[in-house]
Order: structure tokens, then sequence, then C-alpha cells
């Protein structure tokens, strides 16, 4: 059991996974900036709109944007930051925080498509353990009303306690308070958006191309679509044609039944006499 204690926890192996997510600077592009950028615009367009509502409502709204903008500078902040992880109000580290940031932001890009669920599986895991907690506080207070618990607790009001509070993952939760309407969210250069989106004509995955008799040579520039078709007959489908079941049939148009085989009895006819037979495409 010590062994085990002293292994990394599984909030450490997401910790360090994230610290390493690539793509945050790239060519020049750093998402950090941007986002910052983003989110500048984003209060700027709220001032704007308050402005333009009831001027008895413009005093209130404006100071709850500006305390909301004060939370984001901090957050933005290294050494602030930094604070926050030695309270406890945080456990991930700067580019960690960046790095989820990052793939919320994103999440409907191919590349951050599995990232992003991995992290939402760890939201889960928060949320069904608070609901076992919360479930099994209120079955201690139906039993036990809110008498001293049988371990020696408190009871009910230590178990509602840390339903409420005991959580593994809720840095993660916390970070939803920095995501941004997707409208404002930052532009990737198109060179980046090539990258994540598996973009097959991009100069890094052209080395995979493998040469064909169609597209090597001056023949093969010359001939095109045509010859690959040609010398390939697996190119072109060949649409089967309808076939037909012919059973016999006596003079009166009744169907006769087929001949017995040696030694056995005749096999009652069949009731139809022409059957149209369609291959499958």
């Amino acid at each position: 059991m010590k062994s085990i204690e002293a292994e990394p926890s599984l909030f450490d192996l997401i910790d360090r996974w994230l610290a390493r997510t690539p793509f945050l600077k790239s060519n020049g592009w750093d998402f950090w900036t941007e986002y910052q950028k983003a989110v500048r615009a984003m209060f700027e367009k709220d001032r704007t709109d308050v402005k333009a509502d009831r001027p008895d409502l413009q005093p209130a709204r404006l100071n709850d944007i500006a305390h909301t903008e004060k939370i984001f500078t901090d957050f933005f902040d290294p050494a602030k930051y930094a604070a926050y992880i030695e309270s406890g109000r945080m456990r991930l580290s700067y580019e960690s925080a960046q790095a989820a940031l990052m793939i919320n932001t994103f999440q409907e890009e191919p590349i951050f498509q599995i990232p992003f669920q991995i992290l939402t599986s760890l939201l889960d895991i928060d949320e069904l353990m608070t609901n076992w907690r919360h479930s099994h506080a209120q079955m201690v207070f139906r039993m036990l009303g809110v008498k001293i618990g049988t371990g020696g607790s408190s009871g009910y009001h230590y178990l509602k306690a840390t339903a409420s509070h005991h959580k593994i993952f809720e840095d993660f939760s916390n970070l939803s308070m920095f995501l941004i309407p997707r409208y404002y969210a930052p532009k990737m250069p198109k060179q980046l958006t090539d990258q994540i989106r598996f973009n097959y004509h991009h100069p890094a995955f052209t080395k995979f191309a493998e040469p064909t008799a169609t597209n090597t040579g001056a023949a093969g520039a010359a001939g095109g679509a045509e010859d690959a078709s040609a010398s390939n007959p697996l190119s072109t489908p060949v649409k089967p044609k309808p076939t037909a079941v012919v059973i016999p049939t006596a003079a009166n148009g009744s169907p006769v039944a087929s001949p017995p085989p040696s030694g056995g009895t005749a096999s009652p006819a069949p009731p139809l006499m022409v059957c149209p037979v369609q291959h499958n495409k």
C-alpha cells in the first residue's frame, strides 16, 4: 500500500500530460496571447452593450463586468496563479491550465476530440462520486437523523460537507469560468489548422504517398485518369445482366415434375414457371 501511495496519482499524470500539449505555441502563433486578446475584446463588447441599455441599470452591470474582468486578469498573471497554487485554490500547473483551455476551446477539431473526452470523463468521475456521497448522506439522515455517526463523526452534517467539498478534479470545473463564447475564440492560422485537421495534402503527409503506375513518369502524367481506368479492370464496374430460371412445362401449361433420381421418388412440381433472378450489384 505504501508503494502504491508513493506512485503519481491520476491527477498528477493528467497534469504532466497536459503540460506536454503541442500547438500552444506554433510558428509564431501563441494561443495564450491570442486568448487574452479575445477576452479583452469580449469585455469591451459587453461594456458597449451595457452603455446602450437603460441608464439606471448601467452602474451595477458595469461593476459586474469589472469584477469578472479582474478574475480573468488575475488568472492570466503567472505570479498570481502561482499564489493560487500555494493557497490550494488550484492544483494544475500554469501550462496545464492553458492546455486545458485550448482543448476546450477547440474541442471540435479532430486532434483535440479525444483529449476533450478525457477531460469530460474526469468531470464525470467527480460528479458520480458527489452524487454517491449525497445519496449516502441522505440515507444516513433518514436512518439516524442528526445523531453522531457510527464511526464517531458528526454523522449527517459531516457526510453532507464531504459531498460538496471533496472533489478530485475540481480544477477542471473551475476552468469553466474562463471559457468564452465560440465566436470570440481566437482564430488559428491556416498552416496550424492544416496540421490539427489531418490535412493529407500538407507537406508533413506527402512523404507517405505511395507512387502508382499512373503518377510516375511522363507517360503517366499524360495518361491521367483514363489510363488508370484502362489498366485497372476493377476501376470500371460491370453491371450484371438478369438471368432466368426456366422450369419445364407440359403441353397444357402445367409444370412438370422433375425426374426422380435412381431408386427415389419424383419431387413435386414447383409452382412457378419462370423465376427471374437479379444478381446483387
